[in-house]
């Protein structure tokens, strides 16, 4: 399976690289552009549309993913399930428009919430054909698709129109044209079927399976809206629009990885879920990439929050700053996360998914209500430490499932974490010497990239053993061997 996986990952990560730096090259024009009030009624809209979406799509493509067989008739009932769901969802949308005007007491949200409801209509093609792509490891198509069309949407819709004038309706239509290009994109590589059959013994087959993938799906967004929800019902729109977009940046490299773990690592590990050693070997392996590069990669978010949040959202975003700061030192956690709750999924543990999730929810909602008073880099701050505490009770469960010591899951992860006290050292250094200078913004991250990451290539290349280590090692030789380049030869063999 590791070869697989590290194919999928190099594609996957590939792919997602460019859109998350595409993604921040349209944020960067679209924040000079747009006003936090615009963000904030979006993001208080996207509550709704996200709660929505887990039923328009009742855990349906993680039970195709999963199923062992998978015939065309049971395609069929999927995709009528799917688009009853999805119509369900629209007219709901309508119905709850004034309703969560109310609730966040903010003019215009209810039209956003009811225009953005079409988004259900333009996914429901797309949504059986993107599971059957995903559940024969075929992301690279996903992906492709997925870029062109998010490119597509920014330069001929969302800025355009944002550079008119059309505010938070911008966002909206962007949203929307990705959306549908998408869907008909995916469907015209995989012609699935079109003609919905209903049978209720089938779809009682389908939903047994996709239930509890729906229910953990549930407890997840709460605990990952809530600190929306209450930001934005009790601080306001301009508020939530700065809050909104802290995470969102902070969030980038966990929304590119948990991708790669939804699409890559999770149907690999639903795979060989019968073969215990396989699947611990893979989840420890997988503990140490994510340290690897996470924990290197949240101390940077850190160091250089100023720098990157005038760069990618202009002054007038300051205010995110802190936040922002706060926010980034769970960021590994939040990868991390993600490798346990796969390994779970993959077993078709999902109570145990929910029983951490619900432990986060009640420690967000109760962490922000107990804090949103006070500002956001309070809230900010009781948000992190739900995360640390929900990290914890993940990845224990997933431990106790494939019998995993807590020796061997520190040991796992401590040559990331030499790595990133490292690179973190180098990169304070760097950030302190080119701010006495006044170093203009964009110039002192192009210096943290050179600087830090000639520092990790060095360390990883003369000390693999101390910042590589034997789990990391086979994965960095396929990727080096996919890239044409010699193998490494300094990593340490397994059973050093």
């Amino acid at each position: 399976m590791g070869r697989a996986v590290a194919v999928g990952v190099v594609w996957s990560g590939a792919f997602y690289l460019a859109e998350t730096l595409a993604q921040l090259i349209f944020t960067a024009v679209l924040a000079r552009l747009l006003s936090p009030h615009d963000y904030g009624v979006v993001a208080a809209a996207n509550i709704f549309i996200q709660l929505a979406n887990l039923i328009s799509n009742p855990g349906i493509n993680a039970a195709i993913i999963q199923m062992p067989e998978l015939d065309r008739q049971r395609q069929r009932v999927a995709l009528s399930i799917v688009f009853v769901a999805s119509f369900l969802c629209f007219a709901g949308m309508l119905l709850v428009a004034p309703a969560a005007q109310y609730w966040f007491q903010m003019d215009g949200l209810a039209g956003v919430v009811q225009v953005l409801g079409l988004i259900f209509l333009a996914q429901a093609l797309g949504s059986l054909p993107q599971a059957l792509l995903y559940r024969d490891l075929h992301s690279q198509s996903v992906f492709v698709t997925r870029f062109a069309t998010v490119v597509f949407a920014n330069v001929m819709v969302a800025i355009p129109m944002a550079y008119a004038g059309f505010g938070y309706w911008s966002l909206v239509a962007g949203t929307l044209t990705q959306a549908f290009a998408n869907s008909v994109a995916l469907y015209l590589q995989v012609r699935s079927p079109l003609v919905p059959r209903f049978s209720w013994s089938e779809a009682r087959e389908l939903m047994r399976t996709a239930s509890g993938f729906s229910i953990a799906a549930i407890v997840s967004f709460i605990s990952l809206q809530g600190d929306n929800i209450i930001v934005g019902r009790y601080l306001g729109s301009s508020l939530l629009g700065i809050y909104s977009r802290a995470y969102s940046l902070m969030g980038l490299p966990n929304t590119m990885y948990s991708a790669i773990a939804e699409r890559v690592v999770f149907p690999a590990m639903a795979r060989v879920q019968n073969d215990l050693e396989r699947l611990r070997s893979a989840y420890i392996q997988g503990l140490a990439i994510t340290a690897f590069i996470g924990i290197p990669l949240s101390a940077q978010l850190v160091i250089f929050a100023p720098e990157l949040i005038r760069v990618v959202f202009g002054p007038k975003w300051s205010a995110a700053i802190l936040p922002f700061e706060i926010l980034s030192v769970a960021m590994y956690v939040r990868l991390s996360w993600r490798v346990s709750s796969s390994l779970l999924r993959s077993r078709g543990e999902l109570g145990r998914i929910i029983t951490a999730n619900s432990i986060q929810a009640v420690l967000v909602i109760g962490g922000c209500l107990a804090t949103y008073r006070y500002g956001l880099p309070y809230l900010s701050a009781a948000v992190t430490l739900s995360f640390l505490a929900g990290f914890s009770v993940v990845s224990g469960l997933a431990c106790q499932r494939v019998r995993v010591s807590l020796s061997e899951f520190l040991r796992a992860q401590i040559p990331g974490a030499l790595l990133g006290g490292l690179v973190g050292l180098m990169g304070s250094g760097t950030a302190l010497v080119l701010r006495t200078l006044a170093v203009a913004d964009y110039l002192v991250l192009i210096a943290d990239i050179l600087v830090v990451g000639a520092a990790a290539l060095a360390a990883i290349l003369f000390f693999p053993r101390i910042f590589v280590g034997r789990d990391v090692a086979p994965f960095l030789d396929h990727l080096v061997a996919m890239s044409g380049l010699s193998r490494l030869k300094r990593h340490p063999k397994s059973g050093d």
